[in-house]
């Protein structure tokens, strides 16, 4: 499809056309006091594309009627956000308020969508037979064809290469042809080509109503898969284009979805192939430089010159490996989908005409985007991909949240040219990106194929889930239920909050919560024991010290904060953790005797079933705001800042048991401010800050053997962050850097 073309984006839903008992009248047609009230249909999204010379490609949004007559909708995607936005309306029936702006268009006020049946949308899988009949029709005031019947009925239902049931059943391994196709007219229309399409209208309905009523006599309609309407004319305006999808249609006396295609006069045998794509629920893909019809890669992208045979003009090329597999024509045992921390050895099997017992493609998740993956193939100019670039491995890129150009080719130099050097692999380059822990090297050619090292490492890797609601430093995180509480700390402002927002590692952020009895920073920590938080110390609103401690229960069905018995001393600048179902809290910085605040090593232990505190042996040294985490029955005490303001790597241990300090090696990087949490055994200290330097540095404590090892950078310096280990992983929350607070979350894979 060259840029003439436009792409429905889903099945136009539920329009029955009743194509000998309606009056065909245009769309634009329709009058416009009918919005004097709500009007309902179905709406659908059209992807218009319009001819070079007439504008950018645009979005359509169409209310269908009962008759299959649409009118366009004028509104902000905004109005419909509650319903998922354009795409989650998309096949549904709606009702729609609003004021006319022309003939056959209407700006929104408001959008609904009311029961009924969703639109009929093409098979995710296309399997067997598909035949199409192609009903070939001239504009009344138009007698001149391009093509002769002879040319259209080889195209169409030719069973040798290259027509198109011989290409379907190429390009799907035998799984689909066009078996049973069929080509019909000339006939002529009732009206002049511009009754059907102008400079601003383009009225698909009227023109499949009127050439499918010209050729029923001729055509048992239910027995075919599809139909293409073939005019002699090239249209105009915004009509300037083709399209493929699906319709609902009464015809012969029956209802049935159709997968629809018009085409233009100078529509070649590779536009109805892509079209035909269109209509089995393909979309485009592209090259990642936001133009449609760039990709020399797949018949949904380009069609243009290169692609030749004799006198067949235009030749399409296969589709792509992600949309076979999404066709269901690439068995399960034939893609390859790589897991973590793997590496594999493999023969991947041209698209065209490949080889047995190998693999077609390969999917390689991607860490750092959920939900994205790339997709692996080999191409060998063999066949319909005999005019490609080259012979390459070629990678694409799969995003299934996009709108349209779900998949678009790997282009590394990033000139413009996905189909160039820079986007086919061959032997002796490695493709990398370390940022998801890939690499995939093509190994050597094969007659038919290619064979590659496919290496996945998802270890010491960072990734961005979605950020809080509200930047916050100084905050407190702890696990309750596999989700993470995030509570208090001060946001950009400087104001102290008592808010809680709570994140769910498989459900995102939910709250605020339950907030906090009064505003907390800069305290000591959260912690969990036995489904209850509890928050010990910290600033008030005011900066001062407070006593404090606070408990939620977090399975009790309502979350209220209470007030349990106040600890022994002021608190806060330090950090808490539960050792043997009690809560030890470390406590950085204290009141002196005349209210001052002074740095501390404090440590108190509370007693949930008895609400008391216990002073405990201090620190041998002042740790003012150190990480602080429990590991074997041990609290660790690490880093912080000494008597003198010096940033420290020095690390006490407190043993409960014998209530006594004892040193273990210095961390690495001395720092304040930083976070802590224990994951598999070791003891992760994250962050922080060195004199006026805000700190990416992670390391990671092995008590067994008393060593320090450097992990990999967490993608932001800060400090005065929330860490916390949820689900097998470590989580990075808020904090501020040298100009605000955060609202970024950033996970670990260790």
């Amino acid at each position: 499809m060259n840029r003439r073309s436009l792409f429905v984006a889903s099945a136009v839903a539920l329009a029955v056309l009743g194509c000998h008992d309606e009056p065909t009248t245009p769309s634009v047609e329709i009058p416009l006091e009918s919005a004097s009230r709500p009007l309902e249909g179905w709406f659908h999204v059209l992807w218009v594309d319009p001819a070079p010379g007439y504008g950018p490609a645009t979005v359509r949004y169409e209310l269908v009627d009962k008759r299959g007559h649409g009118t366009e909708l004028d509104f902000d995607p905004g109005v419909a956000a509650r319903w998922g936005g354009p795409r989650g309306l998309d096949g549904r029936k709606v009702r729609v308020d609003g004021t006319p702006v022309a003939r056959g268009r209407l700006r929104v006020r408001s959008i609904e969508p009311v029961a009924g049946p969703p639109a009929a949308a093409p098979s995710a899988v296309q399997i067997g037979s598909h035949p199409y009949v192609t009903i070939l029709c001239k504009f009344s005031d138009i007698t001149s064809v391009r093509q002769t019947v002879a040319k259209y009925r080889a195209w169409t239902t030719g069973t040798s290469y290259p027509g198109l049931d011989h290409y379907w059943r190429q390009v799907s391994y035998n799984k689909m042809n066009v078996t049973g196709s069929k080509v019909v007219g000339w006939y002529t229309l009732p009206h002049p080509m511009s009754y059907y399409s102008g400079p601003d209208y383009w009225d698909t309905g009227s023109l499949l109503a009127d050439c499918a009523g010209a050729a029923d006599a001729d055509v048992d309609f239910p027995q075919f898969y599809g139909i293409n309407i073939q005019v002699n004319g090239e249209m105009n305006g915004r009509s300037a284009a083709t399209i493929g999808s699906s319709w609902t249609l009464t015809l012969d006396g029956q209802t049935k979805t159709y997968g629809v295609t018009w085409l233009y006069g100078r529509a070649s045998i590779a536009t109805y192939a892509h079209e035909d794509g269109h209509t089995l629920g393909l979309m485009h893909s592209s090259g990642p430089y936001s133009r449609t019809y760039d990709s020399q890669w797949d018949v949904m992208s380009w069609d243009g010159p290169g692609f030749y045979h004799e006198n067949w003009e235009h030749i399409p090329q296969h589709t792509i490996s992600y949309h076979k597999d999404l066709l269901g024509w690439i068995p399960a045992a034939r893609k390859l989908t790589v897991g973590p921390n793997t590496s594999r050895s493999v023969t991947l099997e041209r698209l065209a005409l490949p080889g047995s017992g190998n693999y077609l493609m390969a999917q390689i998740p991607m860490y750092n985007a959920p939900g994205q993956f790339y997709t692996i193939e080999a191409r060998q100019r063999v066949s319909y991909d005999d005019s490609l670039p080259g012979d390459a491995v070629v990678l694409h890129q799969v995003d299934p949240d996009r709108g349209d150009h779900l998949a678009q080719v790997v282009d590394v130099d990033n000139n413009g040219d996905p189909n160039d050097a820079a986007a086919m692999w061959t032997p002796g380059e490695t493709f990398r990106d370390s940022a998801n822990g890939i690499t995939v090297a093509v190994n050597a050619q094969t007659p038919t194929g290619v064979q590659v090292t496919i290496r996945r490492n998802t270890s010491g890797l960072w990734v961005s889930p979605t950020s809080m609601s509200t930047p916050r430093r100084a905050l407190a995180v702890t696990v309750a239920n596999d989700s993470i509480y995030v509570i208090g700390g001060a946001n950009g402002a400087g104001t102290v909050l008592r808010m809680v927002e709570i994140y769910g590692p498989g459900a995102g952020w939910t709250g605020p919560e339950a907030p906090l009895p009064a505003p907390r920073e800069g305290g000591n920590g959260a912690v969990t024991l036995n489904g209850i938080v509890y928050l010990a110390g910290g600033q008030n609103a005011l900066g001062g010290l407070t006593r404090t401690l606070y408990a939620l229960k977090t399975n009790a069905g309502s979350y209220e904060w209470n007030t349990l018995a106040p600890m022994p001393a002021y608190s806060a600048c330090g950090g808490s953790a539960a050792i043997g179902g009690k809560l030890y809290v470390f406590s950085g910085c204290t009141r002196s005797g005349t209210g001052a605040q002074i740095n501390a090593g404090l440590l108190h232990r509370y007693n949930p079933n008895t609400n008391t505190w216990t002073t405990l042996k201090p620190a041998p040294v002042t740790h003012f705001r150190p990480a602080v985490a429990a590991i074997g029955g041990r609290l660790y005490v690490v880093g912080g800042e000494n008597g003198a303001g010096a940033p420290i790597g020095r690390v006490d241990v407190y043993d409960p048991a014998t209530n006594t300090w004892s040193t273990r090696r210095n961390m690495p990087t001395a720092r304040m401010n930083a976070g802590a949490a224990v994951l598999g055994g070791k003891l992760y200290v994250v962050g922080g800050r060195s004199g006026t330097a805000y700190l990416k540095t992670v390391e990671a404590y092995d008590p067994v053997t008393n060593a320090w090892t450097s992990r990999t950078a967490m993608p932001t310096a800060r400090a005065a962050l929330g860490v916390s280990a949820a689900g097998g992983f470590l989580y990075a929350i808020g904090g501020r850097n040298t100009t605000a607070a955060l609202a970024t979350v950033e996970r670990f894979t260790p």
